[in-house]
Parts: structure tokens; sequence; C-alpha cells
């Protein structure tokens, strides 16, 4: 009596791939599995024998497991069900998928310039104010200082406001400006504690 598959008409290019896909595992292992044999049995007559029976025994025994894994009536059904509901996919016309990558690559690089200019924006405005050790920056160096951190005030003051807008469209316009005049007068406020502090409190700050 020999081997019998189970629903053998059925699911054949699925059940196939998995046990081509296994025996290549089952390839990969047995491979570095001679490798080790190679390298660390001892030098006699029976290390060519040992060298390659070993992993080839190890091969047929990985095989005939996968061969009656993949047999099993559970595994079957659900490679049967899985290519069968693959032939139900509608794919995507050549066209499509040729602009859906071009989007996607076109995107990808967009979004790269633009934070390698925001990136350099922030590191042009901010970094010469916040490297330059305060007693030795200068009035026009400390007042510079102030007014980059009172722009990043305002942008980030701005970006929450839209999202706050976008978050709660209920809220009235007035609401959200009155919200965002706030929040740059604190940049301004902030601005001239920074200026007063640095300038006449405390003249030795050093570097931050």
């Amino acid at each position: 009596m020999g081997f019998q598959l189970y629903k053998s008409g059925q699911g054949r290019y699925l059940r196939g791939g998995t046990g081509v896909a296994a025996a290549l595992v089952d390839l990969v292992f047995c491979y570095y599995l001679w490798t080790l044999l190679s390298r660390y049995l001892a030098e006699n007559a029976y290390k060519p024998y040992l060298e390659y029976g070993i992993p080839a025994a190890v091969f047929a025994v990985l095989g005939v497991a996968v061969f009656f894994y993949v047999n099993k009536p559970n595994v079957v059904d659900f490679l049967v069900a899985t290519e069968t509901e693959m032939k139900k996919v509608s794919w995507s016309s050549r066209a499509e998928l040729v602009g859906s990558t071009a989007v996607v690559i076109v995107t990808v690089f967009a979004l790269a310039a633009f934070i390698f200019e925001a990136d350099g924006l922030f590191s042009g405005v901010l970094g010469p104010g916040i490297t330059v050790k305060w007693d030795e920056q200068g009035w026009v160096g400390r007042i510079m200082t102030a007014l980059n951190f009172l722009l990043l005030d305002v942008v980030v003051s701005g970006i929450a406001a839209y999202a706050a807008k976008a978050r709660w469209p209920s809220v009235s316009q007035t609401s959200y400006v009155y919200g965002l005049t706030v929040c740059v007068f604190v940049g301004i406020l902030a601005a001239a504690v920074y200026l007063w502090l640095v300038g006449f409190r405390i003249p030795g700050l050093g570097s931050w």
C-alpha cells in the first residue's frame, strides 16, 4: 500500500510551493550541519562518511517529516482554502501597479527632501544661538537667539492651532486666533526674560 495524497487534485500550487520552501530550509540546515561536522570532526577514516552521511540522513528524515506534515488533513484543508481565496483576489493592472509605485517613490523622496530642508533650516537658525557661549555672544547674537526662539514658538503654536482646528472644528475661529495670540505673547515674554537674564542677571552663564 503506497502513499495516498489527501485531496490530491486541490491546492496543488500552494502545497507544492510549501513543500519546495520547506525543502530549501531543510537544505540550508543540512549545509550548516555539514560545515560544523567538517570543522569539528576528528580526522580519521570514518570522517568522510560521517561528514556527508549524517547531513544526508537528516535531509531525508526531515523531507519525509515535511511530506507527512503537508499531507495532514487540517494542513491540506488550510492550504486548499488559502489557494481558493487567492484565486478570488482582484489583482491590480500593470498600469495601476506602475502608477502606485511611482506615487510611493515620489512621496518618499519628497518627504526626505522636506526633512532634509527642515533639518538644515533649524540647524542654521538655532545652531549658532545654542552653541556659542552667552558671555562671548554679544548683544547682537543674544537678540538673534531671542528672535530665533520667538520664531520657533510661533511655528510650534501655529502647528498646534492648525491641529486643534482639525480636531475640534466646532470651536469658533476667534478662539483659535485668541489662543495663537496668547502663545505668541508668551513667546515674546520668554524672549524678553531670556535677554534680561543673560544680559544683566547671569552674565557668565557659559555654554548651554
